[in-house]
């Protein structure tokens, strides 16, 4: 396995690869990720690291387990089960140092920047309208990107988990031989993507 820690770069995610269940993106890999060339599970990070947590919202106990369901109505949100979240990124303004992030299945279709966050996880694969029980699986979660830059942008962050999604619509850059960083781009950050499917 080739590592570099001293890359300053972002981790190059291959457009048209996938990364399958139970692989992390680390920063400082710089060779080609994809079925047949891809890093090893990680056993520190898996699904059962990420269990279904009851919802606190932005006024529960610290830190915040905050909820997010595209579906819901609410008019008043709160990032409670009953209150949710409609976006990820609304969830991501009211988060703090040790959120968690539950996202209910369904299409996002959002761009993720996390600038400067530390200790923060975002899982994916739960019921829509229920969140005492996860399997990403079943409850398919999909961030769709812009098509022009990653899905999943991580800059200048620490213990950063992104869990149980399936992310498509990546752009990344092209430097003039291929085109890289599609699904999750790191920069000066450290990541772990523990079971998401990348597509572009």
């Amino acid at each position: 396995m080739k590592r570099n820690p001293s890359a300053l770069g972002p981790t190059p995610v291959p457009r048209g690869r996938t990364l399958g269940v139970g692989l992390m993106v680390a920063l400082g890999w710089t060779g080609p990720i994809g079925e047949s060339s891809a890093l090893p599970p990680d056993p520190s990070v898996s699904a059962a690291a990420a269990p279904a947590l009851p919802c606190t919202g932005t006024t529960g106990t610290q830190p915040m387990v905050l909820c997010v369901d595209g579906s819901a109505s609410a008019t008043v949100v709160d990032g409670s089960a009953e209150q949710p979240f409609a976006s990820i990124g609304d969830a991501l303004v009211a988060a703090g140092a040790g959120t968690v992030i539950q996202v209910a299945a369904g299409e996002y279709a959002e761009r993720i920047e996390l600038a400067g966050v530390n200790d923060l996880q975002l899982v994916g694969g739960f019921s829509s309208g229920d969140f005492s029980q996860r399997d990403p699986e079943a409850f398919e979660t999909v961030i769709r990107g812009d098509a022009e830059n990653a899905v999943v942008a991580v800059i200048g962050s620490t213990a950063i988990v992104v869990d149980g999604f399936r992310l498509s619509g990546g752009g990344g850059q092209f430097d003039g031989y291929r085109a890289e960083g599609g699904g999750v781009s790191t920069a000066a950050s450290n990541t772990r993507d523990s079971s998401s499917s990348l597509r572009s």
